[in-house]
């Protein structure tokens, strides 16, 4: 009788870990087969009842639309109209915009040293006329009870100011502002055209400049006029 040699492995850690017998797996996994799906039981079971009963569809249904309209009421209270104190606070926060918006505009005008007038207009009266529509359309779009007095008084007060540094900036840099003898009849249309864009009537009146910002923003239009009849060359 012989004997045959069975092979033992290398003498490694793991040679005695010998794999399952391969018939024993394909009973187990019979048996799994073999083993109903409670899952499945369940969903059957849960549709049968609902085909049987109509009346728990019905049921559902409207819990599911009673619960979609009391979502839909209440992103309406959420998101409904603003309050009186919600305006006053949005009002204000877009004054302080446009008075932080003058100030950087201001002190662009204060560095610049350009004497160019088309730089002039580019860089500094399209700059301000930017800030003057901003107010404008702030204290237009909100009524008078709503805007904080105090604030309104003083985005008007920085907004003549602005004005006035343009109109004695460039190529009309000098102590007097408005001053249009030297500057010659170019400079003095894109300084009209500016102020004509700037302050129509309606402007004026939602802005509420005092009367003597007003007559003098009107005389700067009158001299601003008489330098363009006149067509002086800028003098040296």
């Amino acid at each position: 009788m012989t004997s045959r040699r069975i092979f033992r492995g290398l003498s490694g850690a793991t040679d005695r870990n010998l794999p399952k017998h391969q018939a024993r797996r394909r009973k187990n996994e019979q048996k799994k087969l073999k083993v109903p799906n409670e899952s499945q039981h369940t969903t059957a079971a849960n549709s049968s009842t609902t085909a049987n009963n109509p009346s728990n569809v019905l049921h559902q249904t409207d819990s599911a639309s009673q619960s979609i309209e009391s979502e839909e009421n209440a992103l309406q209270e959420t998101h409904g109209e603003p309050s009186s104190s919600e305006d006053f606070s949005r009002s204000t926060a877009e004054i302080q915009h446009c008075r932080k918006r003058i100030r950087n505009v201001q002190e662009s005008i204060q560095l610049s040293d350009s004497v160019i007038p088309r730089t002039w207009q580019e860089n500094t009266l399209n700059a301000v006329l930017n800030c003057v529509n901003e107010a404008f359309a702030i204290l237009n779009h909100y009524k008078c009870e709503e805007l904080d007095k105090n604030l309104c008084k003083e985005l008007s007060l920085a907004l003549f100011m602005l004005v006035q540094l343009s109109m004695q900036s460039g190529p009309m840099a000098g102590g007097k502002p408005g001053y249009f003898k030297r500057c010659g009849s170019d400079v003095a249309k894109m300084a009209l055209k500016f102020l004509e864009d700037a302050f129509p009537e309606d402007v004026l009146r939602i802005i509420e400049f005092t009367e003597k910002q007003s007559d003098a923003i009107q005389k700067w239009k009158s001299n601003a006029q008489k330098a363009i009849e006149k067509d002086k060359a800028p003098s040296k």
